[in-house]
């Protein structure tokens, strides 16, 4: 046998020997050259031996051993190929040779090589990479690429002579062939010099492709693969080529983008006429293919160079072309229609085949139909009665002949068949790619990425490129199909190019993978033209969407078919894994489609899940729920799955595969069922029916199309559906499935080092199952808990027991390292990159442009990196070398990043169903609960948060800051809903905060850590959302998630502080809390820096009202967003901002020192002051709170006018409100910082230098307003302007209700006042200026002798406030003549009422001639507190030198106003101690003890008549001081203070009396407040009255030495006080200041003085003891006799009624003063809203030392002899307030003991030692007084015995002839009535 076989290929070797020596000899004389030979006789030995290899080797392994062995002669395949080069010149001249002159030889010449190039092609197809390798060198030193581009060229018939057209058409095929195999695996040089050879030519703009394509035949097809095989390795080539290769980069991209074009007209060409003619050879579909391919390639590559690569030249050209491709497809109808037809041929040509022969029949009937029609009359339809049918009627009769002609359409399409082979399907599968890929490019330009463009200009862009056009026009008619015998019966068809390609889903049930491929990328196409529509927001567009679509019914038929076989894989098993991926994905993407519908075009999801049209016909078609249900199995399935797997433990990867493509449903099923809740839930209620069964109110599909599924969906018992379809509640189930799979699956983990890619996966899925399910259970638990059915919040319970609640906590807190691994993946390509190119600098390399370049795909039911396949693209192309598992790498890294994108969904899906819950548990649960459940998701979202800003700090540590990544909203959604979940717990857990919780668990530790890791969350936060990292769309989403960060910062701050002092912590625990104040004040600052004003509705840089700052920062506005603009992003981003600089103003205010009644202690206090200004000028704080405060004082002071009239519309009304909540809260925090200043000096001089206080001196806003007050407070009597403007009191303004639309023009709209926001910011800037000039003094008196540069920098404040008081003048003193004009106003008002008064009632009770409102008499305060501080010390001498007629001014005013306090103050005293002496009255037993009356009240002693009249006059007179200004005024002088007047005025059976009418007007809450602001005042007046008292500095003080010299002769003279001390020093006395005895120190008056013995002679005051012969050298002080002024006068009347409130300052008011302080000490004692104790105490010893001094001062003044009834008066009213004691020196019987008469002293309020000593200084006085009243007493008993107490009680008859002048008395408001 061996024998006969070697017989048998004996022939065949020597054949082959033959040859192969006939070819070596050959190959050596062509070597040698010896002689010139005809090329033939080279050639056909060559040809003839590779023409015999090639048929011999039949794989590559044979192909290799022969390419490889000794046996082949050297450079045979080089030599060849020279040898058929050089034959180039001949072939090009036979090209252009005339018919008939070629020879037969020249012929065979061409056949031979021919011959060559096609067996090289075949051993190089056949030899797999390493022969191409070897003959790719082989052929390098001949020319390699070159050499056979040029064959190809030379070959290429130019004229159709048909000589050698045949011959020549053969060698170029063969050529370029050869050049395809040669390109499948070469590498980069070998591709850039393959490119070079078509290059275009710079004098020619005509690409190298084209003549080859023009060819056609072999010769197109094999040249479009070779630019197939340039645009695939595309990306590849352009990132590792050098720039000094064969080829530049950009002449590479340049070409093959040529090439594109160049392949695109000849796809044009397919269209003749409007039609398209179909490839109907194997060559055409293989050129079709090639070309869809070869575009396809080269859209996706150049992506990735137009965002990724380093070079902006490269980057620029690659975008020239890749807009050159796009604008080509989109504005050639040709090329558009070859596309669409070639995405849709195996539908369209079997819907052609079919519905020929039905338009046929159809015609002919409609034939018959008109035929008959016409003789029935004129031709027309309607015949005789055609006038009377109208045009509308006829195009209603039009429109549904065009719907049933749709149906038409559809039942046709529904019939078809697609009859085309399955090779077809490849280029269906490459045009829906392109399809897809262009519309990721036209959204990619539309963007505006190197554009500038509006909004407009991007949608008319994405309009333009978008494949939405095409695929929504008419499918273009065929005529070509050879089974369409009627091209007029294609043409008549109406059907669209989507509604062709979504039949191609109805393949996905089996056949070939291209054929699931096609039925997967259709679906994909739906998606995206879905969302082009509604990115484009056209209505026109969305109609078009669904009539293109052809209604939902093929997609109904495809999902159920899609479910049968997915729900039932596990029974029946029959779908391979393959096909079952393949299967899901298509579902899960018609699914998202419906998703995304059911927002957009609620018809179509509508239609998509019953399987039509909502009507049909007029009529209601039936509904097919066999789709829904489907969706309501697979999420009780997938459950059960979880809970099968979870239990068994260990499954196979198939059953894990199973589970994870059911997961994906199952997250399609959620997303649909999300949206659906989302739009329609809330309006969908439920209701039980009287057979117990549910019911929904169907009420909401009128407003929404799917409301009739939702309602089936929440319906337990329905007709013709599943048993127990609720879906809500298996939800529910599935979301504890969905967490118990995930805790395994994390503990499995955690027993690994390493966690693989799938678990990775794994865990993201089951991530979003869980976030689409809380998103429906929060919808469902809002809708039950609204409607009160179905339990309400019950079924959710145990999602947030304590279980859950840890599973969830872990859940939230988890961290990831998605950030190192895209890191190293990024970088480890850079590298690779940059030593390829030779060029490093790859600054466009990074995580945004790379996203940009592989952006994910819009509405995924799951979380989402990037374009997976884009991106692996990328990663294979890229790859840096062999051994780097590039692929493996990206994976993870993939992997990785959507598990971060899931935890993000997952974590504002859980904060926000949580956030729900919360509000429900608030609702219906104890308190306790309510607190447990607030402070675990306050622990939880506080720990999310945490892990949230780590992983991203990572992410922006490891990459570059230059690689800067824009934050997108969808980005900042997770993290703004944990801080609004965290902002919510913390607030409910602070209201349900109880002592005890507070004390327990660790009490200040705890919130003391929950502070520190929210400032570490927000202070990483705040780095990731700085400026430049933020997209403008995101600028509401940013700006929320740091005001929420700040807010929650508040409030564990003020619950910190709240703490009770022993639970503060050890002293470290209040340097760590200040430590974190001073993070947080730094980003409040930075937020602050981060916030520049706009106009609403403006651009930044044309709006800003100060140009100083960049325009790149967050915009805000003092407007609110209307409901006409509510989904405007730019005004929501406005608004967000200025949320955020109110927020980071208040903490500002809330971390400035607190240096009075501070908690943390005063060291702490002063260290953190030091930190904070220095934290403060760091950042240069001051200066952009000044900006904020400039811009938002000249918007309100712009609006001012019109709000303060009532005039302002309600839009400006909010600008204005919301600008001066600006300045008032700027305004509050220099208030604070000003205060701090007196123990930290650093702050104060950080304001000094920036000039802080001058910048609120030139306040536009506060200009404004005084102008407005000074003008309206310069009202005089007979001004007829004053009643029209009665309301516009100072302090206030006046708002009119808003009419509505249907009311009259001409009606009359009462107007209200409100108090004036602006009045508070003015007070407070004159507190600011108070404690400015308080705080220097402090400061300059501590380093007085310490830091004279310090005190240098201290020198500008008191001219600061200077300054204030000279541009202010009137504006100050205006406020004090107000209370003069609010007085006339209120009396012209009254006498203009048109009530008449009797005489009687004007002369028996006397009104106030000064009346104020609460706002007045506060700003009267504050500029008093102002005034004192101006008089203090050494200030008082340079504001008086300074500003000499200013300090007049303020000593006048100050006299008037204490007169003013005075009488307001006393007549509230005098009148409750009437009202409570007449209470008791009763019970004192007169007839027993008749001197009782004296220690009741000395106005008894008139009798009870009298004093009940007084009391009613003192009242009427407080009450006519006070203004009701406001409503809130008005309510509040009607509650009363005091049990007694409460209810004798709530008893509504006794009519009250006139002393229980007039009893409540000084005992209510308004007057309670008005009390202690008029006692500040008088104390402010009084302290300004003490310190500039010429008394006050009448003592000169000296030393010995000085006395010594002095000639006391020469200066004393009898009278003059003077000091006297027995030893040397210098000292300073006050005369006329209440002192205790000093010791060594007397004071004397002078009798005498003797020059020769330098002596005086003297009466000491103490004692009056005489002492001769003093030495002057004694004489320490001595008394300015010339400064000897009394400041008040004597008179002193007995009552409110005898005073002249006109008259001038008398003692008698300081004595009305002292009452009060008399009364309200012993009220503090009962009563809780009297005066507090220490105003009282300042009050009552300002002023008697005050009347001490006058009266000794009067003394002196008057003559000692002299002794009248006012001294009288005056002695008697001093020892009513200060008593005399000293009984036993004068001999006087002691005062009767009378209970509680210790709470009527002053001693009280001032204590003993300053009582004792003014009772000292007047003895004198009291002594008289004692003696006096004795006296009286005395002879009254004398007078009265037997006396009947009727007449001191009054008598009980009833009074005749007049009526009592008390009936007429109303209540005054500032508007004559309040109702």
């Amino acid at each position: 046998d061996d024998g006969e076989e070697g017989e048998k290929d004996e022939p065949l070797c020597y054949l082959l020997d033959a040859s192969h020596s006939l070819a070596a000899s050959t190959l050596n004389e062509l070597h040698k050259q010896q002689q010139q030979k005809p090329i033939i006789h080279y050639l056909k030995p060559l040809s003839t031996f590779l023409h015999l290899i090639a048929s011999l080797c039949a794989t590559s392994s044979m192909v290799s051993s022969v390419l490889t062995s000794e046996f082949l002669p050297d450079g045979l395949i080089g030599s060849a190929m020279s040898v058929v080069a050089a034959l180039s010149p001949l072939v090009a001249s036979l090209n252009q040779a005339a018919e008939g002159s070629v020879t037969a030889e020249e012929r065979s010449t061409v056949r031979y090589a021919t011959t060559v190039l096609s067996s090289i092609s075949t051993l190089a197809c056949l030899g797999g990479k390493e022969a191409r390798e070897w003959i790719r060198k082989s052929i390098t030193s001949s020319g390699g690429a070159r050499m056979i581009c040029n064959i190809a060229m030379e070959a290429l018939p130019k004229n159709n002579n048909g000589g050698v057209e045949r011959e020549c058409t053969a060698l170029s095929a063969a050529a370029l062939n050869l050049m395809v195999n040669l390109l499948v695996d070469g590498d980069i040089a070998f591709q850039l010099e393959t490119c070079a050879c078509f290059a275009t030519h710079s004098s020619s703009r005509m690409s190298a492709f084209a003549p080859f394509v023009v060819a056609g035949g072999e010769i197109a097809l094999a040249t479009v693969t070779i630019l197939n095989c340039l645009s695939a390795n595309l990306t590849r080539n352009v990132f590792h080529a050098s720039l000094d290769g064969a080829i530049p980069t950009t002449h590479y991209v340049e070409t093959v983008g040529a090439g594109i074009m160049a392949a695109l007209d000849l796809l044009s060409t397919l269209v003749t006429s409007g039609e398209v003619s179909f490839p109907t050879s194997t060559i055409q579909i293989s050129t079709c293919h090639a070309i869809l391919s070869s575009i396809v390639s080269t859209l996706m590559g150049l992506k990735q160079v137009i965002h990724l690569h380093s070079n902006d030249e490269i980057r620029d050209i690659a975008l020239v072309v890749r807009n050159d491709v796009i604008n080509a497809l989109s504005s050639s109808t040709p090329l558009g229609q070859v596309v669409a037809f070639m995405a849709s041929a195996p539908i369209a040509c079997g819907w052609i085949k079919y519905a020929s022969s039905e338009r046929e029949l159809t015609a002919v009937m409609d034939s018959a139909a008109a035929a008959a029609q016409l003789s029935k009359g004129d031709g027309n339809r309607y015949g005789a009665w055609s006038k009377f049918v109208t045009p509308k009627r006829r195009a209603s009769n039009a429109s549904r002949r065009r719907r049933r002609a749709a149906n038409y359409d559809n039942v046709v399409l529904d019939n078809a068949k697609d009859d085309s082979a399955d090779g077809l399907y490849d280029v269906v599968v490459m045009a829906l790619s392109l399809l897809l890929v262009w519309g990721d490019h036209a959204e990619d330009m539309s963007h505006g990425l190197f554009a500038e463009d509006g909004t407009d200009q991007q949608q008319n862009v994405f309009l333009q490129n978008s494949p939405c056009t095409l695929l929504l026009s008419r499918a273009p008619p065929s005529s070509l199909w050879p089974h369409a015998s009627s091209s007029a019966a294609a043409a008549t068809l109406n059907v669209a190019n989507l509604n062709l390609i979504s039949r191609l889903a109805s393949s996905s049930s089996g056949g070939s993978s291209s054929k699931s491929d096609a039925a997967l990328l259709s679906t994909k196409v739906i998606k995206m033209c879905l969302h082009h529509e509604n990115d484009t927001a056209d209505p026109m567009g969305l109609s078009a969407f669904r009539t293109a679509l052809g209604g939902g019914r093929h997609l109904f038929l495809v999902l159920l078919d899609a479910f049968d076989k997915i729900l039932g894989t596990e029974e029946e098993g029959y779908v391979e894994e393959e096909g079952m991926e393949r299967l899901v994905l298509m579902t899960t993407t018609l699914l998202e489609t419906v998703a995304v519908s059911v927002s957009s075009q609620p018809d179509l999801a509508r239609a998509i899940l019953l399987g039509g049209e909502k009507k049909k016909n007029n009529k209601e078609e039936e509904e097919d729920w066999r789709l829904v249900d489907k969706l309501v199995a697979c999420v009780m399935s997938t459950s059960d799955l979880m809970n099968a797997s979870r239990q068994d433990g260990t499954n196979g990867e198939r059953s894990d595969k199973l589970l994870h493509l059911r997961s994906l449903l199952t997250c399609a099923c959620l997303q649909v069922v999300s949206e659906l809740w989302k739009c329609c839930r809330l309006t969908t209620t439920t209701t039980t029916s009287a057979t117990g069964s549910l019911r929904s109110n169907l009420l909401s599909d009128s407003v929404h199309a799917c409301g009739t599924v939702v309602a089936y969906l929440t319906n337990v018992n329905k007709t013709g559906g599943m048993a127990s379809s609720l879906i809500a509640n298996h939800v529910v189930e599935l979301t504890r499935s969905s967490l118990l799979s995930i805790m395994s699956l994390e503990e499995k983990n955690s027993m690994h080092n390493e966690v693989s890619t799938a678990a990775i996966s794994k865990k993201s899925i089951l991530l979003d199952l869980l976030a689409h399910s809380l998103d429906i259970i929060a919808i469902e638990t809002l809708a039950r808990v609204q409607s009160k059915s179905q339990g309400g919040i019950k079924f959710v319970e145990d999602l947030y027991d304590s279980g859950p609640m840890e599973c969830w906590k872990v859940l939230v807190s988890t961290d990831v390292a998605a950030s190192s691994s895209t890191s190293s993946w990024l970088n480890g390509f850079l590298s690779a990159v940059g030593k390829s190119s030779g060029n490093s600098n790859a600054n466009n390399w990074n995580i945004a442009s790379f996203l940009h370049a592989n952006p994910p795909e819009e509405g995924m039911s799951t979380s989402s990196w990037c374009s997976f396949g884009s991106a692996i693209g990328l990663a294979k192309a890229l790859s840096p070398t062999p051994g780097f598992n590039t692929v493996g790498a990206f994976r993870q890294c993939n992997a990785l990043h959507v598990l971060a994108q899931g935890e993000a969904s997952f974590a504002a899906s859980w904060a926000t169903f949580f956030e729900v819950v919360t509000s429900n548990v608030i609702a219906t649960r104890p308190a306790k609960d309510a607190y447990a459940l607030s402070n675990n998701l306050a622990e939880s979202a506080l720990a999310a948060l945490l892990s949230v800003s780590e992983s991203k700090m990572i992410s922006e540590s490891l990459l570059s800051s230059s690689q800067g990544m824009l934050i997108e909203s969808k980005d900042t959604t997770p993290v703004g809903e944990l801080c609004s979940l965290l902002l919510y717990s913390l607030t409910v857990r602070r209201d349900f905060m109880e002592e005890g919780q507070q004390r327990s668990d660790g009490g200040c530790k705890n919130v003391l850590d929950m502070i520190g890791r929210l400032y570490e969350s927000a202070n990483k936060l705040f780095v990731m959302t700085q400026l430049g990292s933020v997209a403008p769309m995101s600028q509401e989403a940013v700006c929320l998630i740091r005001q929420r960060l700040l807010t929650s910062a508040l409030v564990l701050m003020s619950e910190f502080e709240s703490l009770p002092q022993e639970a503060r912590g050890a002293r470290h625990d209040i340097v760590k809390y200040n430590d974190l104040r001073i993070g947080f004040t730094d980003l409040a600052v930075n937020a602050l820096q981060s916030l520049q004003y706009v106009q609403m509705g403006a651009d930044d840089d044309a709006a800003a009202v100060v140009e100083d700052f960049a325009p790149s920062k967050y915009g805000y506005g003092f407007g609110a967003v209307s409901e006409n603009n509510s989904k405007d992003a730019s005004l929501l981003g406005q608004e967000a901002a200025f949320q955020l600089l109110r927020t980071s103003l208040s903490l500002l205010s809330r971390l400035a020192p607190i240096t009075m009644g501070s908690k943390l202690g005063d060291y702490q206090t002063y260290t953190y002051g030091v930190d904070l200004a220095a934290c403060l000028k760091e950042r240069n704080a001051i200066h952009h709170l000044q900006y904020h405060l400039g811009t938002a004082s000249t918007v309100a002071s712009l609006t001012y006018q019109a709000v303060h009239s009532g005039s302002s519309t309600h839009s400006v009304a909010v600008i204005h409100n919301n600008a001066v909540e600006i300045v008032r809260l700027i305004t509050t925090f220099f208030h604070s910082l000003t205060d701090s200043g007196s123990t930290v000096v650093d702050i104060l001089l950080l304001l000094i230098e920036n000039r802080c206080f001058r910048s609120l001196i030139d306040n536009p806003l506060l200009k404004t307003a005084c102008k407005t007050w000074t003008s309206n407070s310069g009202w005089s009597a007979g001004d007829e302007v004053m009643a029209a403007s009665v309301t516009r009191h100072r302090g206030y303004y006046t708002s009119f209700p808003r009419q509505a639309n249907n009311t009259s023009s001409t009606s009359k709209s009462r107007s209200s006042s409100h108090k004036d926001p602006v009045h508070f910011i003015w007070r407070e800037v004159i507190t600011i200026f108070s404690s400015l000039l308080r705080s220097a003094r402090c400061q300059a008196q501590t380093y007085a002798t310490v830091d004279e540069p310090i005190l240098r920098q201290l020198i500008p404040a008191t001219s600061t406030v200077l300054d204030f008081v000279c541009t202010y003048e009137h504006e100050l003193f205006s406020c004090f003549t107000s209370m003069l004009n609010e007085a006339r106003v209120q009396g012209n008002l009254s006498s203009k009422g048109g009530k008449a008064k009797s005489s009687s009632f004007s002369s028996s009770i006397q009104s106030s001639s000064f009346a104020f409102t609460p706002n007045l008499l506060k700003e009267s305060a504050d500029i008093s507190a102002l005034f004192a501080e101006l008089c203090k010390g050494d200030i008082k001498n340079e504001f008086a030198r300074q500003c000499s007629g200013i300090y007049q001014r303020v000593l006048s005013t100050s006299l008037e106003l204490t007169k003013v306090m005075s009488l307001f103050l006393g007549s509230i005293g005098n009148a409750r101690d009437l009202f409570q002496a007449l209470s008791i009255a009763s019970d004192i037993m007169f007839d027993q003890q008749p001197a009782a009356m004296f220690d009741a009240h000395p106005l008894l002693s008139e009798g009870i008549p009298n004093a009940r009249h007084e009391a009613i006059r003192n009242a009427h007179f407080a009450h006519s001081c006070c203004i009701l200004a406001t409503a809130e005024d008005f309510s509040t002088s009607h509650i009363a203070t005091m049990k007694a007047v409460s209810s004798g005025k709530d008893n509504a059976n006794n009519k009250s009396s006139p002393e229980q009418t007039f009893q409540i007007y000084v005992n209510n809450k308004i007057i309670a407040e008005v009390e202690q602001v008029a006692g500040h005042c008088l104390f402010n007046a009084l302290s300004v009255l003490s310190d500039t008292h010429p008394a006050s500095d009448s003592f000169i003080s000296f030393s010995n030495e000085e006395a010594s010299r002095l000639d006391v002769a020469a200066v004393i003279t009898p009278g003059t006080t003077v000091a006297i001390f027995s030893r040397t020093g210098a000292q300073r006395f006050q005369r006329y200041r209440a002192q205790p005895n000093g010791g060594d120190v007397q004071y004397a008056r002078t009798i005498g003085c003797d020059r020769s013995t330098r002596t005086i002679s003297v009466e000491y005051s103490d004692s009056g003891t005489i002492e001769r012969h003093v030495p002057w050298s004694w004489i320490v002080g001595m008394e300015d006799t010339s400064k000897r002024q009394c400041i008040l006068t004597l008179p002193t009347p007995k009552s409110i009624a005898d005073t002249d409130t006109q008259g001038p300052p008398s003692l008698w008011h300081l004595m009305l003063a002292l009452k009060w302080c008399r009364h309200a000490a012993s009220a503090s004692l009962d009563n809780a809203n009297s005066c507090p104790v220490y105003l009282t105490k300042c009050v009552a010893e300002r002023a008697s030392i005050l009347l001490c001094t006058e009266v000794l001062l009067h003394d002196e003044l008057r003559d000692r002899a002299s002794c009248d009834d006012t001294v009288r008066k005056l002695n008697m009213q001093l020892l009513d307030l200060f008593e005399f004691t000293d009984t036993e020196s004068t001999g006087l019987t002691p005062a009767p003991a009378v209970p509680n008469n210790r709470n009527k002293s002053l001693a009280l309020v001032m204590g003993e030692d300053i009582l004792g000593t003014i009772q000292k200084n007047l003895r004198s006085h009291l002594q008289s007084a004692r003696l006096e009243r004795e006296e009286e007493q005395k002879l009254w008993e004398e007078n009265n015995a037997g006396w009947d107490n009727t007449s001191f009680l009054g008598s009980s008859a009833k009074r005749q002839g007049r009526r009592s002048p008390f009936r007429g008395l109303t209540r005054r408001t500032s508007s004559g009535d309040v109702s």
